[in-house]
């Protein structure tokens, strides 16, 4: 499906309430079994832990932290975490078209809150949809959960439209 036809159905994006917690998380599940069937085993467990209910509930309700959620027709297609109104983290959709639509989402939002520049933690697996919409590398990051390694970037956005 291409993203003009999601608009027509009416994508929205929305702030994630605690009720879309187990949504939520069947998503992130699905996202991994899909985007990261090339990693091992125990990479692929410790991304299940940390996006548990549990901690998903806790970023939820952390001061700070807003989790959003892209919705069609009460399904649940891609979430996005920013933190402050600048860093942000775990990007998860059903394709590339609504990885795309959550961060332009993110930065307009940021944007209107008065950020100059964002900063976003990526998995390789996402980088080249951040470089669409203007983000460049930074650094290389190696972010450690559970003794396994995680190789990321940390990427940013100077002059937000």
């Amino acid at each position: 499906m291409t993203l003009t036809k999601y608009k027509k159905i009416k994508m929205k994006i929305l702030k994630a309430k605690e009720e879309d917690m187990i949504d939520l998380r069947k998503l992130i599940l699905y996202c991994i079994k899909k985007n990261f069937n090339n990693y091992p085993n125990e990479k692929i467990n410790a991304m299940k832990e940390y996006s548990s209910k549990y901690r998903l509930k806790e970023y939820l309700n952390t001061t700070g932290w807003e989790i959003f959620v892209c919705v069609e027709n009460d399904k649940l297609l891609g979430t996005i975490s920013v933190q402050d109104n600048k860093v942000i983290f775990s990007l998860y959709a059903v394709n590339e078209d609504i990885r795309k639509e959550l961060i332009d989402f993110v930065g307009k939002i940021c944007r209107k809150r008065g950020s100059k520049k964002l900063i976003a933690i990526v998995m390789p697996e996402n980088k080249k949809d951040f470089e669409s919409q203007g983000f460049r590398v930074v650094e290389k990051l190696i972010l450690p959960f559970k003794d396994i390694k995680f190789d990321e970037y940390k990427m940013e956005k100077i002059k937000l439209k």
